[in-house]
């Protein structure tokens, strides 16, 4: 008995969020970008998040609402009460000098960012290519994010998903990531997305991508 309760004790030291889970919440991240339409903001279709969200106690033991909070890139303190901040556009972002600086402190700091690019088929990947570039030079100068291979721990935290990210509206490409000089995984950036399907329109796709975002929370958790 005392052996069991060591472990739980060892456990709860490190994934304390898993056990209060109930006390995770669900962040967009507010940013400008160089608009490419009226509904290619930062907060495009966010109503699909709640969908989502409302699909994850059905799949999972975690119990979390389906409010999603608007979360700005330029307040360092609000950003550090959430776990995971979500990124998603069409347009290229158009990050401050502040902004950078906060999305720096709060990724050393633990927190995990998941930017996604919402496919725009006639201007393409403009947030994805906008991202990957403001991280390598002005977030994290010198770093370079990488291809994330379908063995990453951020692809079987709960689900297995043998082929690396699920393809939905996007073309087909891999997921990319940066790591902490430690080896965890800060951000996770997309160009399949997932967040499309997430609108239920393809059983098979939206499940896929629903377990896709699950996976993503689960690691960040967990890490």
């Amino acid at each position: 008995m005392k052996k069991m309760i060591f472990v739980l004790i060892a456990i709860f030291s490190l994934y304390p969020s898993v056990f209060f889970s109930a006390d995770f919440r669900w962040a967009r991240g507010k940013f400008d970008v160089v608009e490419i339409g009226a509904e290619d903001k930062w907060n495009n279709n966010i109503a699909w998040d709640k969908y989502f969200l409302g699909e994850v106690p059905k799949l999972t033991t975690l119990k979390i609402g389906t409010t999603v909070d608007e979360v700005p890139l330029d307040n360092l303190d609000k950003m550090t009460n959430y776990t995971i901040i979500f990124l998603h556009a069409s347009g290229t972002p158009k990050f401050t000098k502040k902004e950078n600086l906060n999305i720096r402190e709060y990724l050393k700091r633990g927190g995990f960012i998941f930017a996604e690019d919402c496919i725009n088929f006639e201007t393409g990947d403009l947030f994805f290519k906008g991202f990957k570039a403001a991280v390598e030079r002005d977030i994290f100068p010198g770093k370079k994010m990488e291809v994330l291979m379908p063995d990453h721990p951020i692809y079987h935290s709960q689900f297995d998903m043998p082929k690396g990210i699920v393809c939905n509206q996007g073309p087909v490409a891999p997921g990319y990531g940066l790591h902490d000089d430690k080896g965890r995984l800060m951000i996770f950036l997309s160009v399949a997305d997932i967040h499309c399907e997430w609108s239920t329109r393809d059983e098979k796709k939206t499940t896929d991508a629903y377990k896709m975002g699950i996976n993503i929370i689960i690691y960040a958790l967990t890490h």
